[in-house]
């Protein structure tokens, strides 16, 4: 699959927070897309900062070099809904590729992060 992806962009607001003011487009980047199912996916190396990982049900899998952070977004539609996949966790060693879990949002629901 070769798609482009979007990188939320924050502002910080004026009682301290940060709020989504819009997008940064990448360029295309390509990818594959695997099924998770019950706990396969790897959790040996997890580290302080990680805290808890939402519910995911995929694995985002490209080269070792894509541009690719936690929150990103990759529009997406599924099952007839339109939506975008969400960048859950981005796994710290790359090696010869990159790994990412991801989940899938309808357009308009928010995951609950800055």
């Amino acid at each position: 699959i070769t798609k482009q992806f979007r990188r939320p962009v924050y502002s910080d607001t004026e009682s301290g927070g940060r709020r989504k003011t819009g997008y940064n487009t990448l360029p295309e980047q390509t990818f594959t897309i695997t099924p998770l199912s019950g706990q396969v996916w790897d959790r040996s190396d997890p580290t302080p900062d990680e805290g808890r990982l939402p519910d995911v049900t995929e694995q985002l899998i490209g080269y070792h070099d894509m541009d690719i952070q936690k929150h990103d977004e990759i529009p997406w539609e599924q099952d007839g809904l339109v939506g975008y996949l969400l960048i859950v966790h981005v796994m710290r060693k790359r090696g010869f590729r990159t790994s990412a879990l991801i989940r899938f949002l309808e357009e308009g629901e928010e995951d609950g992060s800055p």
